[in-house]
């Protein structure tokens, strides 16, 4: 791609700055921080930047109405002005042709200095030492542009971090083992994997809620639960009711209505070059999505598992990029004499790989009893040497509380499901909180 192409990208890219779609995702302040009409190395190009620069001065919109008015007179073409948009392709990438853009200034800096020293060097009265200390001058102007590697002193990385408001734990889940051991942070993907029926979304809802409680902007999206279904069991959430007596009342669905902190994608948003658009669009904080089998990628690839080793790492880098932390639902591809592993995660070993936690739903499937008891077997944690975290899952309100590993053996061996007194009794982490009893 030659410097001519990334210049009129670049021109492009802030002329689709203000159109609607696009306000959101193009950041103006990093454009006009980093590029100054010097780097431009076609003069109409660095003219157009210049009126550009003008406009973003006095406030004004810069678009094809406004920069034609401001370079009247001089010696662009308005048509060219026109053309520039097309130079920015469907899919904006601004940070990418600000990078080329840099790099080419600082080549063309770079190729002067060294075309200026080779005449030098011919010269026997400039000394050697003060050649070498011009080109070095050079290097050194590059690097304060922008050009540098992105290498930062320890000590000058730690200050940067201090000075950041301390947002390490986004929020708690109100299960007491997992807020104990487990923190979900900024910048991790985490897996939530299990067979099908243990939970896996109702576990995200409850950590949807809890995330929107704790005035976290969260986006929920789903490619596998029906609407009303994902509905009623918010609603049974929230409202602490029966299941049974929401599910046919679409009125309590107002309940969750009002709720402006939490955003909802559906298949629209099954490619995680969707997703990435979104978080960009709406600035999410944390970012839930069910399931991985459904998930997809622009990305053309030759086999399954090139596409899901893609997409883990792709994601991966978007918590990181993004700052935001990514929910992920798994499925179980195992049978089953087979040990629980990342492994076992359908698609690939990417998603394990890849992942800061894992955290896998175990337990004895019954749909006639009140309470589940579920293990959260914990695959891969950063944090925390914990290998498996018990809890209940009380299916009529949909809601997750601590356990412990008594009440789960004695599930999982068969034994007589204990009442709801009994197990309030039982359970030692929550002795402070009152039963919810559905009436």
């Amino acid at each position: 791609m030659n410097s001519e192409t990334i210049e009129k990208a670049i021109l492009g890219i802030i002329l689709k700055s203000d159109r609607q779609g696009y306000r959101d995702i193009i950041n103006l302040d990093e454009i006009f921080t980093a590029v100054t009409p010097a780097m431009f190395d076609d003069p109409d190009s660095s003219e157009i930047y210049q009126g550009m620069l003008n406009l973003r001065v006095r406030k004004a919109p810069i678009n094809i109405v406004t920069l034609p008015e401001e370079l009247r007179g001089g010696n662009v073409d308005i048509m060219d002005i026109i053309d520039l948009e097309s130079e920015a392709g469907a899919t904006v990438n601004y940070k990418y042709y600000l990078n080329l853009l840099i790099d080419s200034f600082a080549r063309r800096n770079l190729a002067h200095a060294f075309a200026n020293a080779s005449q030098e060097l011919s010269n026997p009265l400039i000394e050697r030492c003060d050649i070498v200390k011009r080109i070095q001058k050079t290097i050194d102007e590059m690097d304060k542009k922008g050009s540098d590697d992105g290498v930062i002193y320890l000590e000058d990385d730690i200050k940067k971090e201090l000075e950041k408001p301390e947002q390490y734990k986004l929020f708690e889940t109100g299960i007491y083992n997992l807020d104990k051991n487990i923190d979900f942070c900024r910048g991790d993907l985490i897996l939530i994997n299990g067979d099908p029926g243990m939970g896996k979304t109702s576990l995200t809802l409850n950590f949807l809620l809890k995330a929107q409680e704790a005035g976290i902007k969260s986006l929920y999206v789903s490619l596998d639960t029906a609407k009303n279904v994902m509905f009623n069991r918010l609603t049974a959430i929230q409202r602490n009711k029966s299941l049974s007596d929401i599910k046919y009342n679409r009125q309590s669905w107002n309940t969750i209505k009002t709720n402006k902190s939490i955003q909802f994608a559906y298949h629209e948003c099954e490619h995680v070059e969707a997703i990435h658009r979104a978080v960009l669009r709406h600035h999410s904080d944390v970012i839930f999505i069910d399931h991985n089998l459904k998930l997809g990628t622009d990305q053309k690839t030759q086999t399954m598992l090139q596409k899901y080793d893609h997409m883990a790492g792709y994601l991966s880098s978007l918590a990181l990029k993004t700052n935001t932390c990514i929910f992920l639902v798994c499925h179980t591809n195992r049978s089953k004499d087979d040990k629980t592993s990342l492994n076992n995660i359908y698609g690939s070993g990417g998603w394990g790989r890849e992942a800061v936690t894992a955290l896998h739903l175990e337990g004895k499937k019954e749909e006639s009893v009140e309470n589940q008891y579920i293990k959260l077997r914990v695959l891969k944690s950063r944090n925390s040497a914990i290998n498996s975290i018990y809890v209940r899952y009380h299916q009529e309100t949909v809601t997750f509380y601590d356990s412990n590993k008594r009440e789960f053996d004695d599930e999982t061996k068969g034994y007589s499901e204990p009442s709801s007194v009994d197990a309030f009794k039982k359970n030692k982490f929550n002795r402070s909180e009152q039963w919810p009893l559905v009436k």
